[in-house]
């Protein structure tokens, strides 16, 4: 089912954008919910335009609320699947969310159109970069079914030699100069060693 696009007036669309404007400036003053409730009232008179929702995605982000500044992106993209900032901003918005291979498909379709920006380029090259770091802790990371206590019993063949280390006189051995437990204090008393 398609959606229909609504009518906007000449006169409705010339408010949008001075709502937008003004949006714009409470952006630049830092008043980011003024400016999330400019961009809203001018969403509502022309909810066709790409630009009021990716401004909107941007206040958002600005107050940490990701998961808004997602659909706004969504929705501007929607409208207009070649909007850079939109994909610039969805993809801002999944990083702050630790959802760094999503923001980084989002950065690399913004560098399709736009391969020059260099802001652009070095947010996708850090991204990349936390991506491969990622990657490769979780080629590192050990699964926790494979983890062995450190006190599990070591058995060789029939005996157990848990006994030895866990025992009081394993505890009460002398130590080395460096403050290691010699569990073998019979073998560093003799120095026999490989003779020629």
């Amino acid at each position: 089912m398609v959606e229909s696009v609504p009518i906007v007036t000449e006169e409705a669309a010339r408010e949008a954008e001075e709502l937008k404007v003004c949006g714009n400036n409470f952006l630049k003053e830092k008043k980011y919910v003024l400016a999330i409730q400019q961009y809203s009232d001018a969403i509502a008179l022309n909810p066709a335009s790409h630009v009021y929702h990716g401004n909107r995605a941007l206040a958002h982000i600005r107050l940490e609320e990701y998961g808004s500044a997602i659909a706004d992106a969504d929705k501007a993209l929607e409208i207009n699947p070649k909007y850079v900032k939109a994909y610039y901003r969805r993809a801002d918005a999944n990083l702050a969310l630790g959802k760094m291979k999503v923001a980084l498909l989002d950065f690399r379709r913004a560098a399709k159109y736009v391969p020059n920006d260099r802001d652009l380029a070095r947010k996708l090259q850090q991204c990349e970069k936390a991506v491969r770091v990622l990657q490769f802790e979780r080629a590192l990371a050990t699964p926790k079914e494979e983890i062995i206590p450190a006190y599990t019993k070591i058995v060789v063949g029939e005996s157990s030699l848990s006994h030895i280390f866990l025992s009081p006189s394993f505890l009460r051995l002398p130590r080395n100069s460096l403050g290691v437990t010699d569990p073998w204090p019979c073998f560093s008393s003799t120095r026999r060693g490989h003779h020629r």
